[in-house]
């Protein structure tokens, strides 16, 4: 229960609250193949929901989520040359095939938002991790990012890892990465405190770390 009056609702009120519920359901295969090749397989199922009250002088607002999504990743690593280098490629695929968003005023009824979407992903990368010495690993990989709704876009990642005495690790590490807007962000809105916006692009963000 909610009884601090949130987005303006009756305040010290049992008749405000919000419930969250999800399941899942998780399959990994793990292998070491070749001697060397350690391949690992995982499936997914994802169930979300979402069910929230809110009171306006004695009025209920409803709003609901119901989220499900499915996928799969697979990735296969193996080392070359010596053991030096450390090399791992791998692809992930995701299908949030229901998106469901819904408010409604109950008393008298009223239907602000009933939202149905869906969206899918496509992942691949590739990494390689080089020992160049005792004291030094190159660690360098690249993500394809592929969304019908947004493109696609590629992101490098580049590490350092320096150790110039036993006890002590120096890593200078440099990364690119975006996360697209999520369901709520792209179609949720309720007529007084949010907006659905006419366009959202994925947030990009470039770190330096050391």
């Amino acid at each position: 229960t909610l009884p601090t009056a949130p987005y303006g609702t009756d305040f010290n009120t049992q008749n405000t609250f919000t419930v969250d519920e999800s399941w899942y359901l998780d399959a990994k295969y793990a292998k070491t193949v070749a001697g060397n090749t350690d391949i690992v397989a995982r499936v997914y199922f994802d169930d979300y929901q979402y069910d929230g009250r809110y009171s306006y002088s004695g009025n209920i607002n409803k709003d609901t989520v119901h989220g499900q999504s499915y996928g799969s990743e697979i990735t296969a690593s193996k080392r070359f040359f010596d053991d030096k280098h450390r090399m791992t490629a791998g692809a992930e695929f995701v299908d949030n095939f229901k998106q469901e968003q819904r408010n409604e005023d109950l008393d008298p009824y009223n239907l602000i938002l009933n939202s149905s979407e869906t969206e899918q992903k496509w992942s691949y990368f590739i990494q390689d991790e080089y020992t160049v010495t005792s004291w030094l690993t190159i660690n360098g990989g690249l993500c394809f990012d592929h969304s019908p709704n947004f493109g696609s876009l590629t992101n490098p990642r580049l590490a350092a890892i320096l150790k110039p005495r036993d006890g002590s690790t120096v890593k200078l590490i440099y990364g690119r990465a975006l996360r697209p807007p999520n369901a709520y962000e792209l179609y949720y809105e309720d007529g007084v405190f949010t907006q659905r916006p006419d366009h959202l692009d994925p947030e990009r963000n470039t770190s330096y770390e050391a």
